[in-house]
Formats: C-alpha cells, structure tokens, sequence
C-alpha cells in the first residue's frame, strides 16, 4: 500500500478510521511522512470495474442459490467471528427497478443493453449438469447495477424432510420451480427475465453473454447479441493450450 500523494508506504497502525461497505470497507490510512500527512483510502476488497465490491455481489448470490434469507446469512457471519451484513446491503427487487430506470436514463437509446451470465451449484464446462440449482442475473454495461435476477432450484428441503419421513408434506411456500435439466436452467432464466423487463415497459435491445447456443436460440432475433470478452479470451486461450500440446513451438520459454 502506497500513499495517493507521495507514493510512500503505508502502515496499518495509521489507520484513522474504516467505512464499512457490507463486507467490504476502505480504510482511512494517514500517510507516515511529516511532509505528507495525505489520508489515503485503501480498499479492503476488490472491485468491479470501480463499482460495487465482488465479494458483496458474491455473498447476494450465495444467498439466493443456497436458498437462504438475511438472517440466515447474519447468522453464519456472527459464528465466524466476521461482521453481520445489513439487510439493506442485500439485492431487492426494489433496488432492481430503481436500477432499471438509472440504466436508461444512462442509455444513448430507449432500449437497455445488458451483461447476462449463470452459474450453477455444481460449476462445470459441458461435463457437470447435475446441480439442483441455477442463478443468472443481468447488468446495466452503463452503470454497472443488477437490473434483474432470478433462480432455478429443484429441490425443496421441507419436502424432502418429510418425504424422507414418509409423512405428508404440510402447507408451505415451495421453493422448487424447475423439473427439467441443470442444462436447461440457464436459457429459461434468460428468457424469464427478458419477459418480465418487457412487462415493465423496458427492451433490452443489446445483450453480452457467453456462446451458449441453447440460450442464444431461444432469446428474441431481435436482440443483438454479443460474445463476452471473457468468454471469449477464456476459450481462445483453452484452445490454445490445447495446440500447444501438439506444437512445441507454441509453448512459453
């Protein structure tokens, strides 16, 4: 850590005080120069093209995937000894519309242009379709905000209590909203979440997304898609290395 003034080093014992950003925070460190006395804000995680910090988009998508709420999640922080979340912090469909109108507030046209991306619980590359989850969202390219997410899961842990049991199921509100594949989860959230934009009054007219074919198939021809740089370096470079297997010449020095 070096000081935003003099670039001299910084030391933990000149903090001077720390805001907290869910879990993440910047720490107000006071430079040791007598000739400086500069207060540099350090980051304690990184960040997301200078927006939000991953490990609180992280935490908001663990929390949807293991189906869990709030509390639940506060009440694994307190017994790790780590700082409990403010429920604010957390994604909210509120939060979702106030981020879809700053979006095209944003946009050069009337229609939004967003990152799409899913993960599964079990991760895998064409070989792991066994997951009983799935969670996607999709991001505002402009000011970098969550304007819609959704998830997929197969199971329910009430049904499955009292099916072990062989008791019958009481009242309750089921999580399960898939039967089909793992496979599958992905392209039907996409679509999902594009309906419901377009029931709010709003088009998504440009998306980036990864190469899926099946996703890709089923969104609207409308929609102009591209390929997602990472995607797209992450799959060139895995050809690459696979070459190099066959071509000495390829590999480093």
């Amino acid at each position: 850590m070096n000081c935003e003034k003099c670039n001299s080093w910084l030391r933990l014992s000149d903090i001077k005080d720390e805001v907290i950003y869910g879990m993440a925070s910047f720490l107000h460190i006071s430079c040791p120069s007598s000739a400086c006395q500069h207060i540099s804000l350090v980051p304690t995680r990184k960040k997301s093209n200078g927006k939000g910090f991953d490990i609180n988009y992280k935490v908001c998508l663990a929390m949807i995937n293991a189906d869990m709420g709030p509390s639940h999640v506060n009440n694994f922080l307190t017994g790790c000894n780590i700082p409990p979340v403010d429920a604010s912090t957390l994604p909210a469909e509120a939060s979702c519309k106030e981020a879809q109108r700053e979006e095209l507030e944003c946009s050069e046209s009337s229609e939004l242009e967003g990152s799409f991306d899913a993960g599964r619980q079990k991760r895998g590359s064409d070989w792991s379709y066994n997951s009983h989850t799935g969670h996607a969202s999709l991001i505002g390219v402009n000011t970098g905000k969550v304007v819609e997410f959704d998830v997929r899961t197969r199971n329910c842990s009430i049904c499955q209590y009292h099916i072990g049991k062989n008791e019958p199921k009481p009242p309750h509100e089921c999580n399960v909203n898939w039967t089909g594949s793992s496979k599958g989860m992905e392209p039907d959230i996409a679509c999902s979440m594009i309906q419901r934009l377009a029931e709010d009054g709003y088009t998504v007219g440009t998306l980036h997304a990864d190469n899926d074919a099946t996703s890709q198939s089923r969104l609207p021809r409308s929609i102009i898609k591209k390929d997602d740089k990472t995607h797209v370096k992450k799959n060139i470079s895995k050809r690459l290395y696979g070459l190099s297997k066959n071509y000495k010449q390829l590999k480093s020095a």
